[in-house]
């Protein structure tokens, strides 16, 4: 089979890419000191309702929030910003379905959020914003014992 000069040269574009980015993937593991890494929770004071977050080492993060329990990929800077934020992206691989504990039944299959992750300085506790501003977060979550 003969491929013209310019559907050679995309698939080798193609190609190439699919490679950097599989190797983009492999890289953007959190390292095996960083502090994101274990179980966290949380207890909403307004219902009672706890969510837990275990952050593996392979890039996935089982996260049960009330009757919720949903199968996470995810992403995290190295470093924080300048302002002590850590960048995580969420990608939701499954959800259950369940009410979770913001009392929210939507099905979160397929959705990704970048959010915001402050620690305090122990590492023992966190919050999580939508911005990287402490006027729009939620938490602490502590560090579960192992």
């Amino acid at each position: 089979m003969h491929l013209r000069p310019f559907a050679r040269a995309a698939a080798i574009f193609l190609s190439a890419a699919a490679l950097c980015l599989a190797g983009q993937a492999q890289t953007r593991r959190p390292s095996s000191k960083h502090p994101i890494l274990g179980k966290w929770q949380w207890t909403n004071a307004r219902n009672g309702c706890t969510e837990v977050y275990d952050f593996r080492p392979d890039g996935t993060a089982p996260v049960t929030s009330g009757a919720e329990i949903t199968e996470n990929t995810y992403t995290v800077s190295e470093a924080p910003d300048a302002s002590g934020f850590y960048v995580l992206t969420m990608f939701t691989v499954k959800d259950n379905g369940g009410k979770d504990c913001g009392d929210d039944a939507t099905d979160n299959t397929s959705m990704e959020n970048v959010i915001y992750l402050l620690f305090e300085p122990k590492f023992t506790e966190f919050i999580i914003c939508v911005e990287p501003k402490v006027e729009s977060c939620f938490g602490p979550l502590r560090r579960s014992p192992p």
